[in-house]
């Protein structure tokens, strides 16, 4: 199985009404490195919520001018057929990154490599530690800066510490 580490910035809160600007995707490969892609993206529609901007520091007029999401979704389809070397498993902290990561695979492709599933590392965290309270990002010491290539990395480092720690790495095709 090949674990893909997600992390977008949007400009509002669903995917539809809102947009994607930022897609940061990290490769875990077993021996700790990353692949990663990283891209800025126009958005598809001209609705947008100032608050999830300013997070990021993106200005929608600005945003306009970033890569047409076709040719992005284009690319990072590419990307993880490239680096998968088993089944391709979509990972992130949270459904937020899934929900809006599927619809534009299916609006711009008419399908989506990681099929219909995705792996939440805070649930399989919490999970394996038997404590619905713990915290999944300490297990790594990056830095969360709300940049989505930044964020998909701490992820990928954080869920990697766990594999390790627990003796999983075998989980891990490369």
């Amino acid at each position: 199985m090949s674990y893909f580490s997600f992390d977008i910035e949007t400009n509002g809160p669903c995917p539809g009404k809102y947009s994607i600007v930022e897609i940061g995707a990290t490769m875990i490969k077993s021996d700790g490195t990353f692949e990663t892609f990283f891209s800025n993206i126009a958005p598809i529609s001209n609705e947008y919520d100032k608050e999830y901007l300013d997070i990021t520091g993106h200005v929608f007029e600005e945003t306009l001018n970033y890569e047409e999401p076709i040719e992005v979704i284009n690319n990072l389809n590419n990307w993880v057929k490239e680096n998968n070397t088993g089944k391709a498993k979509f990972v992130s902290d949270n459904a937020f990154d899934w929900m809006f990561i599927c619809t534009y695979f299916h609006e711009f492709l008419g399908e989506c490599p990681f099929g219909h599933t995705s792996f939440n590392i805070n649930s399989f965290y919490r999970g394996m530690e038997k404590d619905l309270k713990a915290e999944f990002s300490t297990k790594s010491n990056l830095e969360h800066t709300h940049n989505a290539l930044d964020d998909s990395m701490k992820n990928a480092d954080a869920l990697f510490n766990i594999f390790k720690e627990n003796n999983m790495l075998s989980e891990l095709d490369i």
